[in-house]
């Protein structure tokens, strides 16, 4: 989705990080791990470019910890949610 191409009351890149959000889940309900996790990393790398983006790293952080525990990996999930208290 181009930057302007829609016009949201958000800036585009924190939508489209939280439409990424929804896809990573829907990947990890379908057990597409590697997917959903490349989903929350594209999401992470859009919000590292806007200014206001704590609450979209922070969903997508613990995005990113529902995918680790899923896959029984409970030290990645709580590193994961690690990073979003920093």
């Amino acid at each position: 989705i181009p930057n302007d191409s829609i016009e949201t009351s958000m800036p585009p890149r924190l939508f489209k990080g939280y439409v990424l959000n929804g896809f990573a889940m829907a990947l990890t309900k379908a057990r597409r791990f590697g997917e959903a996790r490349r989903a929350v990393q594209q999401g992470l790398d859009l919000a590292a470019r806007e200014r206001d983006s704590n609450s979209l790293q922070v969903t997508l952080l613990r995005s990113l910890a529902t995918i680790e525990y899923a896959q029984g990996d409970i030290g990645a999930a709580a590193a994961a949610l690690g990073r979003g208290v920093e």
